[in-house]
């Protein structure tokens, strides 16, 4: 079980060092369970993780965290939650995945607002 931030600002690479480490992964046989916020799959793709450079990899698209905990996750190895800091419930969900489940988990995000101010979620 382990937590890993990925935070920083706009166009700083999070989504690339995201899915660079979910494919590490995969390669190594894990189960990655891929989770983007409904904001951010609006803006690009439809359930995908997505750079701005347009590479994408496959991802739940959800508005809560909550609704994770009724799926089956012990069948997966890894839960990657991109554009982390659109979810209200992170912090008891992140506590659960990785506490309650031991799961490895990466949440990647921004680290502040349009005005530097920091997501109370992050």
């Amino acid at each position: 079980m382990s937590l890993h931030m990925i935070m920083g600002c706009m166009f700083s690479g999070k989504s690339t060092e995201l899915i660079r480490r979910i494919k590490v992964a995969k390669n190594a046989g894990k189960s990655v369970l891929n989770i983007v916020h409904a904001l951010d799959s609006n803006r690009y793709a439809a359930s995908a993780i997505v750079t701005h450079d347009k590479e994408t990899i496959d991802a739940m698209s959800l508005t809560r965290l909550a609704s994770v905990q009724t799926w089956d996750i012990r069948k997966y190895d890894m839960i990657c939650i991109e554009e982390a800091q659109f979810f209200p419930d992170l912090y008891e969900a992140v506590c659960s995945f990785v506490n309650g489940h031991g799961k490895q988990v990466i949440v990647c995000g921004l680290d502040g607002d349009y005005l530097a101010q920091p997501f109370a979620n992050m």
